[in-house]
């Protein structure tokens, strides 16, 4: 019996089609390998759950690469079933669905989160193991399943702000002054370095379609964000065309609500608390 040695095998491999290499990775497991019936398919599908929380206190001032490490420990430490990328580096399948600007609470973060198809978990399960472990600031108050395929998309972001009531009639003249001019001009620049190309770097967005029901109530500055092919008003820019320049504003920003579309499949519950 003639036994090829590793060169003939090399060779062999290299002049076979590719119907027949992928005859013989199919067959890698067993000639008697039984492909998957409907039932365990779809028991084989992942579980795609979106976990909502708020963000509050000192933890509001965490990056997005952060958060998603601070997510990342308090899955492993609730001990939550992740399903995990392929590779040589697998990481857990999870997302956030609209990142949430440095600086600002929010009251209805939406977390993705992808659990293995095995898992036997329900919504309040997955709630008592996060804020068992959640740090301060930070609290996880529902949990749904969404469709195997899709993503959430945001549609509109609610903001709100104290006003001092020193400041509230220089906003009024303010707003009246915007509400009668056709756009609202800001320049956006990139976070670069210094260079003699940065002028190149930036851009005029005008924020007016960008941001809608603007008004105030009870000195509470109240304002919707909604996207324009995929470009979203920072709540910062809105700010500085008010005449809000000062810190302690923008750091008093909450994000109150966010409202889904679920591509495919159902939407998650956007109400918020």
């Amino acid at each position: 019996m003639h036994v090829p040695d590793a060169d003939e095998t090399t060779q062999n491999r290299k002049c076979e089609t590719a119907s027949a290499r992928r005859m013989r990775k199919r067959n890698r497991y067993g000639p008697n390998t039984e492909p998957l019936t409907f039932s365990e398919k779809v028991k084989a599908v992942p579980q795609r759950w979106g976990i909502r929380f708020s963000v509050e206190g000192d933890l509001r001032f965490a990056s997005h690469r952060d958060m998603m490490r601070t997510v990342q420990c308090l899955s492993f430490r609730a001990g939550l079933p992740l399903r995990f990328s392929q590779g040589f580096n697998p990481q857990p399948r999870f997302s956030l669905a609209c990142p949430r600007p440095v600086g600002i609470a929010s009251m209805d973060d939406l977390l993705v989160a992808t659990l293995e198809a095995s898992a036997e978990i329900t919504g309040p399960e997955i709630l008592e193991k996060l804020n068992a472990t959640s740090p301060a600031g930070m609290k996880f108050f529902q949990a749904d399943e969404l469709a195997s395929k899709g993503s959430s998309q945001p549609e509109r972001a609610e903001y709100e702000l104290d006003i001092d009531p020193a400041d509230q009639e220089a906003l009024q003249a303010r707003l009246a002054e915007l509400g009668a001019q056709p756009s609202w001009p800001v320049e956006r620049r990139k976070l670069t370095k210094p260079s003699a190309r940065a002028a190149a770097r930036s851009r005029t967005i005008d924020l007016k379609p960008l941001v809608t029901d603007l008004r105030t109530k009870d000195q509470m500055l109240r304002w919707t964000l909604q996207p324009k092919d995929d470009l979203w008003a920072r709540p910062s820019e809105l700010l500085g065309l008010l005449g809000l320049e000062d810190p302690a504003y923008l750091a008093a920003v909450v994000r109150r609500k966010i409202t889904y579309h679920q591509e495919t499949g159902k939407s998650p519950q956007a109400d918020g608390r």
